[in-house]
């Protein structure tokens, strides 16, 4: 004999049930707009972070960092595969990296601003490979941005502010 269970406020089981399901509803369309929020803070927090001005040219990592919906209704923000092809540097740019330091960057200028490399003029323009005749050598490593880790700080935040 199965043990039975009766609910008595005034509401049927079926309006509880319908209730329950208006819910689920509303917490699927919260999650599933909140992919697309995610892929905007993270575009908005590499702009934001950038050490040096974009200076009118494309901004080819943060047009990469898109949403990715999946059959499931789960989502992904950014593939892998397609920045590691056309952005190769993201990693660099969230973790950091020393590996360019000691080297000779290739022969071009920096634009907008001074073309040749000049301390006073640190951190204005970007350097244009092929345009210049000017040489460097890396003396800094790239700082890390983190926006990786402060994209996933910020989802938390959002996801824990989703009545379950």
């Amino acid at each position: 004999m199965a043990l039975q269970i009766k609910y008595f406020d005034g509401d049927s089981f079926k309006d509880i049930q319908a209730l329950v399901s208006q819910h689920e509803e509303a917490v699927k369309k919260q999650i599933y707009d909140l992919g697309e929020q995610t892929a905007q803070f993270m575009r908005d927090t590499i702009d934001q972070e950038k050490v040096r001005p974009q200076a009118d040219e494309p901004t080819t990592l943060e047009d990469l960092i898109q949403t990715e919906y999946f059959d499931d209704g789960g989502w992904g923000v950014g593939d892998m595969d397609d920045l590691d092809e056309n952005a190769p540097y993201w990693l660099a740019v969230n973790y950091g990296s020393d590996h360019m330091v000691g080297k000779i960057v290739p022969q071009g200028e920096f634009a907008p601003g001074n073309p040749e490399p000049d301390p006073n003029n640190f951190r204005k323009g970007r350097w244009k490979k092929g345009q210049g005749k000017h040489l460097f050598v890396v003396k800094n490593p790239i700082p890390a941005m983190n926006y990786i880790e402060k994209t996933i700080n910020w989802l938390q935040e959002k996801f824990a502010s989703i009545v379950f």
